[in-house]
């Protein structure tokens, strides 16, 4: 929209919104900007573009979470998030990070709800909106509606649920450190093991032997 489009009141709200902003770190900030962007971007879409646009945009923040506890390994994780790798579905993401201690159970099971609202609105051909009962029962089984009013429309309940969503998985994204790669075995380790093990096995009547057929000992 161009400037001189906009109403006075839109470029008040724009106003108001940056200085807000200027308060907030720039994490914080650009944390808010990106919610923002997220939201705007579902109100604008029709019922079923809101429900895949939505999928889509919280697999990814599912893949940015789970690769920030991840060994950072480009290469092993570029191939587990492939189309066909482990990680390459939403359903798969949303198991792993709940398996890994990432989500709570009742934002895993948001997850799939969203999962199955989308595979419902995707795999139809015939017109359905958030008032189609199969899917309004979904949208109002959410756990991450947060405070609003008993009853709301579907769709409200829906997009409130899906922001909050997103916050949160951004919020642990950014406060979750890559997982480090354990040391390999030093061979004097091995060895003292070994050694300890044999003197061991020495105070009893076994045949050492029988351990260890291939060894030299």
């Amino acid at each position: 929209m161009a400037d001189d489009e906009k109403s006075d009141e839109h470029k008040f709200m724009e106003e108001l919104e940056e200085l807000v902003y200027s308060y907030l770190t720039k994490e914080a900030a650009d944390s808010f900007k990106q919610l923002r962007d997220f939201t705007e971007t579902l109100n604008e879409e029709s019922d079923r573009g809101a429900a895949l646009v939505a999928a889509e945009i919280l697999s990814e923040e599912l893949a940015k979470l789970i690769k920030s506890k991840m060994v950072n390994d480009k290469k092993l994780i570029k191939s587990a998030f492939s189309f066909n790798g482990a990680l390459g579905s939403f359903s798969g993401r949303i198991d792993h990070a709940f398996l890994l201690g990432l989500l709570p159970n009742t934002l895993r099971q948001d997850l799939h709800q969203l999962r199955a609202i989308r595979n419902e609105f995707a795999h139809s051909t015939a017109p359905k909106t958030f008032e189609t009962h199969s899917i309004k029962s979904r949208c109002l089984e959410l756990n991450y509606y947060g405070i609003g009013e008993k009853g709301s429309p579907p769709r409200k309940v829906f997009l409130r649920s899906m922001a909050l969503i997103f916050r949160m998985i951004a919020l642990r994204t950014s406060k979750t450190e890559h997982s480090l790669i354990p040391d390999d075995p030093k061979n004097e380790a091995s060895e003292a093991f070994v050694k300890t093990l044999l003197e061991g096995i020495e105070k009893t009547t076994l045949d050492p032997k029988i351990l260890f057929k291939d060894a030299d000992i």
